[in-house]
């Protein structure tokens, strides 16, 4: 049975204060992170599948704040070399940056212990900003751990090292240990003029998609994709879509491979028979992927009021690697009736709009699968998942789609207890078909309110929506010491700390949740914290989706050890209960031969 508190005020997360000595360049405060994790089942909300086990960390956790803000920013995760790792920003609090700090973090799941004995946390701060930036935000993860960020301007006109950029990091990102010297900052995609501080700031940057070449070619090659705009007097970067080959060296952000000028999206538009005003055609931040060999864009055009890009009329799908624009492209509009939901693509380094410092609220898989966020145009607005699936031409190339499914619909005058009800948060989809995303949904039967909020996971193989982790869950602190189990807090649905389309792992069902930091009595504790979830990987140590000889190795490698043991590994403990034993065993041999999907 899953354990839960009532919170009846916005966001609670009660956790006990605790002192730790943590390794240079890990990040635990509070000195909870990485010993509170369990396992649980999920709840079933749709359809005729069982319910599945989620295995839940916490592996970052803020300490006290000043208020009930949230400064945890957008987190992407995903399977590197067998295991889970995440990466984050955060945004620093004034006067609190000593314990709050403007930085970019790698994640894992559990504190382990090293073979020499050293005890370390389940985080590793690869990036650590001056106070006077607004920091960073994590736009993508490669398959080796690289992390694709934009490293965000700073407040005011004469900020010293004033940023402007996209970059990336690589950090110990195994180990969770940081390697000598630890980066101070990250590596610079782009220059020129515009870029950093070089006294005209003018190129609009967004948070950037990112798809890695074959590193057997050519190691650190990677393509790096961004929505961009300019000040109209300087016309540094073509406005629009921009995709830039990264090898190695800085590149001239002028001088994109690809580019989709949103000039020539108001005629894509009206050949959709949309009625397009001046501006409707920009576009939002791109997302990247690679099906059957072939490298694809996908973008959004079209904002319904005020020609910014929160609100694309349509989708646009393109193999960019053509070199013709937008001439065959795969349009997509939206339902009769809805738009898509998006972000602001990009901003004036003038000022700064927290909608851009959030991520791709929709997805595209390896499989050609799209997953989208639309809303009917009705009062009030009713929001929907949507899933659309490929045409393939006979050779593997996409030539159209078909759909859209409807995978979630709230019903924004509630109903029966559990329905989804007003916002849901960006969406992602895997490479399994399986999507995820965050929601409001009818609680009236918890005390002090009648909406509550949730994360939820989409499984395609038997068409069930489960909810994974809801606010006011409880999650076991396993410290040798003991202590209090931590409260879930209210899990956003809109905001740079919601979920979006890269909190979804896109080779394994692993989502990345943040909760907000909030009171529910006077004198608890305000922190925000990041939770790792793995859902129906049970049996599945490397998490490769199947259960064979492989995860057989590894879980007699950690057999009868403990938490805080030298042998001791949180992927391979499948019930969260802090030992590795005849239990675990039984659990990997039931599920032995089987896949996740």
């Amino acid at each position: 049975m899953r354990s839960r508190v009532y919170i009846t005020s916005v966001a609670a997360c009660a956790v006990l204060a605790a002192s730790t000595t943590a390794v240079a360049g890990e990040y635990d405060p509070t000195g909870l992170a990485g010993q509170c994790f369990d396992a649980e089942d999920s709840v079933v909300d749709q359809g005729v599948g069982d319910p599945m086990v989620i295995r839940r960390w916490i592996p970052f956790i803020l300490p006290d704040s000043p208020d009930a803000m949230n400064l945890i920013g957008s987190a992407v995760t995903r399977v590197v070399l067998g295991d889970l790792l995440g990466g984050l920003s955060t945004a620093g609090y004034e006067g609190f940056e000593d314990s709050i700090p403007n930085m970019v973090a790698y994640f894992a799941t559990a504190d382990q212990v090293t073979p020499d004995g050293d005890t370390y946390v389940s985080n590793n701060v690869v990036l650590d900003e001056q106070p006077e930036l607004w920091g960073d935000v994590v736009g993508q993860m490669l398959p080796d751990g690289t992390l694709a960020l934009r490293a965000v301007y700073g407040e005011g006109m004469v900020v010293p090292n004033r940023q402007n950029n996209l970059q990336w990091v690589l950090s110990d990102v195994m180990s969770q240990l940081p390697p000598p010297p630890e980066p101070t900052d990250g590596f610079p995609i782009l220059t020129g003029p515009g870029i950093d501080n070089d006294g005209l700031d003018t190129v609009y940057l967004g948070t950037p998609a990112a798809l890695e070449d074959d590193p057997a070619v050519e190691p650190m090659r990677f393509w790096i994709g961004n929505t961009n705009s300019a000040d109209a007097m300087m016309m540094i970067v073509p406005i629009g879509t921009n995709i830039w080959d990264y090898r190695g060296m800085v590149l001239p952000a002028a001088m994109p491979d690809y580019t989709y000028h949103e000039a020539f999206g108001d005629e894509v538009l009206r050949e959709n028979g949309y009625f397009c005003l001046e501006g409707d055609a920009r576009h939002t931040q791109p997302v990247l992927n690679r099906v059957n060999d072939l490298n694809y864009v996908l973008f959004g055009i079209g904002e319904i009021t005020t020609g910014g890009s929160a609100r694309p009329r349509m989708l646009v799908v393109d193999a960019y690697e053509d070199g013709d624009g937008f001439l065959n492209r795969i349009d997509i509009p939206a339902p009769w009736g809805h738009c898509f939901i998006d972000h602001t693509a990009y901003a004036s380094p003038m000022g700064i709009d927290p909608t851009v410092l959030e991520n791709k609220h929709f997805d595209m898989n390896t499989q050609g699968q799209i997953a989208a966020l639309a809303v009917a145009e009705t009062d009030p607005e009713i929001y929907k998942v949507l899933l659309y699936d490929p045409l393939f031409d006979f050779d593997g190339r996409i030539i159209g789609y078909v759909g859209p499914m409807v995978i979630a619909e709230a019903n924004p005058v509630g109903g029966i207890p559990g329905d989804l009800v007003g916002l849901i948060s960006g969406v992602g989809i895997n490479d399994f078909g399986n999507i995820a995303f965050t929601a409001e949904y009818y609680a009236p039967d918890e005390p002090g309110r009648a909406i509550s909020t949730a994360a939820y996971f989409y499984h395609a193989a038997d068409d069930t929506l489960h909810q994974v982790l809801r606010t006011g869950d409880l999650i076991e602190n396993q410290s040798p010491d003991g202590g209090a189990p931590i409260i879930v807090g209210p899990i956003p649905v809109a905001g740079i700390d919601a979920f979006f389309a890269t909190n979804l792992a896109d080779n394994a069902n692993v989502m990345a949740v943040t909760f907000t930091p909030a009171v529910d009595q006077p004198g608890d504790l305000l922190r925000g914290a990041t939770v790792m979830l793995a859902v129906n990987h049970q049996g599945d140590t490397d998490f490769d989706c199947d259960v064979d000889q492989s995860d057989l190795g590894e879980l007699l490698a950690a057999y009868d050890s403990v938490f805080m043991d030298g042998r001791y590994d949180p992927e391979v403990d499948f019930n969260g209960d802090g030992a590795i034993d005849q239990s675990d065993l039984g659990i990997l041999l039931s599920r032995y031969g089987t896949s996740c999907s």
